[in-house]
């Protein structure tokens, strides 16, 4: 049963197309991990997960590393999810 379960996520995995919204699930998929074990070698919890794959969050830049090393895959695949942090411009002083 396991053994189908992996084959049945690396069929999906091309399905998911080169969409970045879609890349961690895609990555997932094609080493044919489920949710939870993917949360597992991350550290994450698989409903944090969820949401990444899910695009309902963007990921902080520790989060991107954790999960790249946990795929096996460089960094540059995961930074266009990682969460820019911009400092917010200062204010105008008025005259």
């Amino acid at each position: 049963m396991r053994d189908r379960m992996h084959a049945a996520r690396r069929r999906l995995a091309p399905e998911l197309g080169n969409d970045v919204r879609n890349c961690v699930a895609r990555l997932r998929l094609e080493r044919g991990l489920s949710q939870q074990r993917l949360a597992e070698l991350s550290g994450l919890t698989q409903p944090h997960l969820a949401k990444i794959e899910g695009g309902k969050l963007s990921i902080q830049f520790a989060t991107a590393v954790r999960l790249a090393e946990a795929l096996e895959v460089p960094l540059d695949l995961l930074k266009p999810l990682v969460q820019e942090l911009v400092a917010e411009p200062p204010i105008a002083e008025s005259i």
